[in-house]
């Protein structure tokens, strides 16, 4: 099983990189797809169906070039690029057809993905840079991301019932800061874009540095969330070379939502 997931994972997230000089480049994953410790209840939880409850988020609009894009979503259609835009509600639904089908066949059918995406898009109260970890820090930004977005959310959706979902979702607006090309311009030019990951309850407690965290009260403090997967709408990312040229990493994320699950 983990070998099949270990297979998938690679060929989804494969990378190509094209460039004008058409000169190939390597790169590199930029860091782990959870910050979680290893705990052995992971296993001893496992369910037949999983639900999820998902939701659209995106921030205050930017001019910062340290960020991929505005803080928006992309709504224009083109095709030119793997996950094209419009980025919206049935853009996500469909990642959600992909792990589905993904889970439905690697475990012969034994484990279904339920999923709900909620239908209106979430701005949170800032723009993408005050959510970023910065480098070599805990994840506290992430956190806040979540934290923010779940209670906007449980405002927004009055008497949701939070309790009938096993995992929570955000999908948010800009590029993921999924995959290092310092080792090409020799710096970061997005350091203030989000990387994906899981976050669970102790990965909570560490990045508030509080291990008395319980969760993320919702409906009205009587359930609290204790885990969010942070994604973006995309890891294609464009990018200038040193030498003038426009290059273009080419990735879906249907790898690192599978990754996620």
């Amino acid at each position: 099983m983990k070998a099949v997931l270990l297979v998938a994972f690679l060929t989804a997230v494969s990378v190509h990189l094209y460039a004008q000089t058409k000169t190939f480049r390597p790169i590199r994953a930029s860091h782990a797809l959870s910050q979680n410790r290893f705990e052995t209840s992971t296993f001893s939880s496992y369910r037949d169906t999983l639900r999820i409850l998902a939701v659209m988020v995106d921030f205050q609009v930017d001019n910062d070039t340290r960020t991929s894009g505005s803080g928006k979503y992309l709504l224009q259609s083109y095709v030119a690029i793997p996950d094209p835009p419009p980025h919206n509600a049935s853009y996500f639904n469909s990642k959600f057809q992909f792990v589905r089908n993904y889970f439905r066949k690697v475990s012969n059918g034994k484990l279904t993905i339920v999923p709900t995406l909620l239908p209106q898009v979430i701005t949170v109260s800032q723009q993408m840079q005050a959510y970023a970890p910065p480098p070599g820090s805990n994840n506290k930004g992430l956190a806040n991301l979540a934290y923010e977005t779940w209670r906007l959310t449980d405002s927004v959706y009055a008497g949701l019932p939070f309790n009938q979902f096993d995992a929570f979702l955000i999908f948010h607006a800009g590029v993921g800061h999924d995959i290092s090309i310092v080792n090409i311009l020799g710096y970061d030019p997005t350091p203030f874009d989000l990387p994906s990951l899981y976050l669970g309850p102790q990965a909570f407690k560490d990045a508030f540095q509080d291990q008395s965290f319980s969760g993320i009260p919702v409906n009205g403090g009587s359930y609290k969330i204790t885990n969010t997967i942070i994604l973006p709408e995309s890891d294609t990312y464009t990018y200038m070379d040193s030498q003038g040229f426009t290059d273009t990493i080419r990735v879906s994320i249907n790898g690192l939502f599978a990754a996620s699950i």
